[in-house]
């Protein structure tokens, strides 16, 4: 087995400004390095990116129906509403959402010419030869990543001081004038906070406390999809691991499915459904030499269809790839680490630097 089957690796990616990449407070990149690394070796700096899309991809690995890859316009929310509309089992995928494919290419969501913000955490010591980029759910910003409703920092920081450049996307649609389908009283029992609204669960790692900057989030929210922006990222910053979110997870499979060449790896973090196409996931992980790992909170038996039915799909998909001679991983906390109460915002958890760390020590695993 080649070793880069248990290691994620890769040659270093860097930045460059050319016609895919407009740069907003491209002076950020001029800072010198060395000025940079003399501060201290902890720091980083950010700024933000606008990603032009790249040109429709060719579907490499199609995937057969009842195997939901990717979830086209209005790609798979939580399903709170429940219809599943379309081929393939989009399961959790919330009123509207796509099977297999569906509209908008390649299940990564409408597709648009407009270009996409990216922010990006850059280390003064990169350490990790892969960067990672992380895409949000639906209906949530990339604030998701660098804080939490309570006040503290998030992964993005978290990753970019272990040395690994960050790289968090933002589909183009534009910002919310309105709430839309999200506020407490539906985000509190579907995104496993507790049984009902106000009451939390004994064990529950989410800061309730501060459920109205979690409601006020929703207003800046953005639609999941950008799926062509993925790709074009990728194409800029060189070899990746991509984690997303819930629905996010559309957009990373379809990266997945045109099989990028400098996609490394994928992180599902409670996404929609996880692929369980045998062949597909042999071409894309196996024979592609890509990792895949899934992370699973508490209470999964939430949602219209439960969560139960998303981590089954993921817990499915790692025993193919795993059997296949692949690496991969599906993590449900409670049973497998023994860690309970994680809701499905897990990157906002109260242990969220912990959960942070597993990431980190798998990325950098033999």
């Amino acid at each position: 087995m080649n070793s880069s089957q248990h290691r994620i690796t890769g040659s270093t990616g860097r930045l460059r400004r050319n016609a895919g990449f407009r740069a907003v407070g491209w002076f950020l990149l001029a800072t010198s390095l060395e000025a940079v690394h003399a501060q201290s070796a902890d720091l980083f700096f950010e700024g933000v990116l606008l990603v032009e899309p790249a040109p429709p991809a060719e579907v490499v690995v199609p995937v057969g129906a009842g195997n939901a890859m990717g979830g086209g316009q209005r790609g798979m929310g939580m399903g709170a509403a429940g219809n599943d509309a379309g081929t393939g089992a989009a399961g959790g995928g919330g009123q509207g959402a796509m099977g297999a494919g569906g509209q908008g290419g390649m299940g990564g969501g409408a597709a648009s010419e407009d270009p996409a913000p990216v922010q990006f955490f850059m280390p003064a010591e990169r350490r990790s030869e892969v960067a990672v980029v992380m895409i949000p759910g639906g209906g949530l910003p990339s604030w998701s990543y660098t804080a939490t409703p309570d006040g503290r920092e998030g992964w993005a920081q978290q990753f970019a001081r272990a040395g690994v450049p960050v790289y968090l996307m933002n589909p183009p649609a534009g910002f919310r004038e309105e709430l839309g389908r999200w506020n407490r009283e539906t985000v509190w029992p579907l995104w496993g906070m507790g049984p009902e609204f106000g009451t939390p669960y004994p064990d529950g790692k989410h800061p309730v406390e501060a459920i109205d900057n979690l409601h006020a989030s929703f207003y800046i929210a953005r639609a999941p999809g950008g799926a062509d922006h993925l790709r074009s990222l990728l194409d800029e910053i060189g070899p990746a691991v991509v984690l997303a979110h819930s629905a996010g997870g559309s957009a990373m499979f379809s990266a997945a499915r045109a099989l990028h060449p400098n996609l490394r790896g994928t992180i599902a973090v409670e996404t929609t459904n996880c692929p369980t196409d045998e062949t597909a996931l042999t071409t894309i992980y196996v024979e592609g030499e890509r990792a895949f790992l899934s992370l699973w909170g508490d209470n999964l038996d939430r949602g219209a269809p439960s969560m139960l039915t998303r981590y089954a799909s993921c817990r499915q998909a790692s025993e193919i790839i795993s059997a296949a001679g692949g690496r991969a991983q599906t993590i449900h906390l409670p049973d497998d680490r023994g860690i309970a109460g994680n809701s499905h915002l897990m990157m906002q958890d109260r242990n969220n630097t912990e959960l942070g760390d597993m990431i980190l020590e798998w990325l950098g695993s033999e």
